[in-house]
């Protein structure tokens, strides 16, 4: 596994590549942040991974991360499946000076008997802050 993401990091793409796709393969916070951070890696306007076991996926500091990343300005679509974020990581992603108007945030949680980890409470004051930035909460 770990070994994908960091072939995937140091791959040379060259400027083609505007979606990138990782599904069923799991992802940790520090393989997220190996992955946005990569030099090489191209401008990605579409990134979606979706995760197999749940406890192994983007807890927050990969989100916090991309937060503080200017490549989040690239990205119109991040659609995150199966990982247990935390409020405080989908709260700096909503206040990230580098979120690009009009992006959205798809952040899922419906394999079965997966809950997100953040409270009602939590969501609702997303959902009013950021409205329709956060396209599933």
């Amino acid at each position: 596994r770990r070994v994908l993401f960091r072939s995937i990091a140091r791959a040379r793409f060259g400027q083609t590549l505007e979606e990138l796709v990782i599904n069923g393969v799991d992802i940790t916070d520090d393989i997220f942040i190996q992955l946005m951070e990569s030099p090489s890696l191209p401008v990605i306007n579409d990134l979606r991974a979706s995760n197999m076991d749940y406890q192994l996926g983007v807890h927050g500091p990969g989100l916090e991360a991309l937060a503080k990343n200017p490549r989040l300005a690239n990205l119109r679509i991040l659609s995150l499946t199966n990982h247990p974020l935390s409020f405080r990581s989908v709260e700096a992603i909503g206040n990230s000076p580098f979120r690009a108007k009009g992006t959205r945030f798809h952040f899922g949680f419906h394999r079965m008997g997966m809950r997100s980890p953040m409270t009602a409470a939590q969501i609702e004051s997303l959902r009013e802050r950021f409205g329709r930035t956060f396209g599933n909460l």
